[in-house]
């Protein structure tokens, strides 16, 4: 089973609202959590990491232009284990595009040559001074009177290094402390525009993450009756289960659950 069929399972409503299906194509998985390709130019990441949580609610806020662009970010109500990693958050964002090679080689140059030296805070305040020849080479601009090598230019003058320092500044002003500042986490956009992603290492003030039902009163018991319940019941009967949920009414899930299926559930602690 995937992590994504778990979601579902266990988070139906949820699910249909915003158009995720267990189809959805993975795009890449990490310590703390998956991505999908739930379509209409948006992805959908479950992830176990509170703080990854907390800062793209934050981010959704504040709707920054350097920043991948949050849709929702919500803590289950009832999180769910999968593989020994217990997950909690469903984050929905724009969906980007990978990096070319040479873009990934320079700003891979710029974080192994220059941003891995200080904070984000020390690098921004010695911009305007450093005048230092970090060289990468221009593919693009070949030099045939020097023997067909490439021609070399500063690092610190290239587009990717100008957009980063403005990219770290909205983030220091925007009160987001970032430690994962790599040519990996750089995205781009279908415009071309720059982005950073991934903020698992990173913190902010806080925004105001929403709280995401589940199928069933918060717990997991039910929710195999429950998908049952979906495919038999009338629809005065899912309009009170709708209702049961709403008000997270256990009796009355019970109550439904058995008339419909004949299954009694067994009296659960809160």
């Amino acid at each position: 089973m995937k992590l994504i069929e778990v979601l579902y399972e266990n988070y139906p409503k949820f699910c249909s609202q915003y158009g995720i299906n267990t189809n959805s194509r993975e795009l890449g998985s990490g310590s703390y959590g998956t991505t999908y390709d739930i379509g209409n130019g948006k992805v959908l990441k479950i992830t176990s990491d509170e703080l990854e949580g907390e800062l793209s609610a934050y981010l959704k806020d504040m709707n920054l232009k350097n920043v991948w662009k949050v849709y929702f970010s919500g803590e289950l109500a009832t999180p769910f284990e999968f593989w020994g990693e217990l997950y909690q958050y469903v984050i929905i964002g724009e969906k980007l595009e990978y990096l070319t090679a040479k873009e990934r080689n320079i700003f891979g140059d710029l974080v192994n040559q220059f941003f891995d030296k200080g904070t984000n805070a020390d690098i921004i305040k010695k911009f305007n001074t450093l005048n230092k020849a970090y060289k990468v080479y221009d593919a693009e601009n070949e030099n045939e009177d020097n023997g067909g090598r490439y021609r070399p230019i500063s690092l610190l003058k290239t587009i990717q290094a100008q957009w980063e320092f403005k990219a770290l500044k909205e983030l220091k002003n925007a009160g987001i402390s970032w430690h994962d500042n790599h040519a990996g986490n750089i995205l781009k956009d279908a415009k071309g525009n720059y982005k950073f992603i991934d903020f698992g290492r990173g913190s902010s003030p806080g925004g105001n993450v929403e709280k995401v039902k589940g199928s069933i009163y918060p717990g997991d018991m039910g929710v195999m009756e429950y998908n049952q319940f979906l495919d038999k019941a009338s629809e005065d009967e899912l309009e009170e289960m709708d209702f049961a949920i709403e008000r997270e009414d256990w009796d009355l899930f019970k109550h439904l659950i058995d008339k419909v299926l004949g299954i009694r559930l067994a009296k659960r602690e809160r």
